[in-house]
């Protein structure tokens, strides 16, 4: 389980957790695909998530967390956002 201020990525997305999670949050993550990723090591650009909209996602009830996930992974980042 990752720790704070860990970074977890999926596919292009990357979030830095700027809070603890605990075990359901972190199974319900690594169920939609989310990873912890040592970002000193990895050389792969990544859409940054904004902290606002992982902190709902975070903070999110879990009947909600579905529908704020689908808006973060389907959100249109900017091209040049990619770092």
């Amino acid at each position: 389980m990752p720790q704070f201020g860990s970074t977890i990525v999926w596919e292009k997305l990357k979030i830095q957790l700027r809070m603890t999670i605990d075990g359901e949050q972190w199974d319900w993550l690594t169920m939609k695909g989310w990873r912890v990723q040592d970002m000193r090591k990895n050389r792969r650009n990544y859409f940054k998530v904004p902290s606002k909209a992982d902190e709902r996602l975070l903070l999110a009830s879990i009947e909600e967390r579905e529908e704020v996930c689908r808006r973060i992974v389907n959100y249109d980042y900017e091209k040049s956002r990619a770092n």
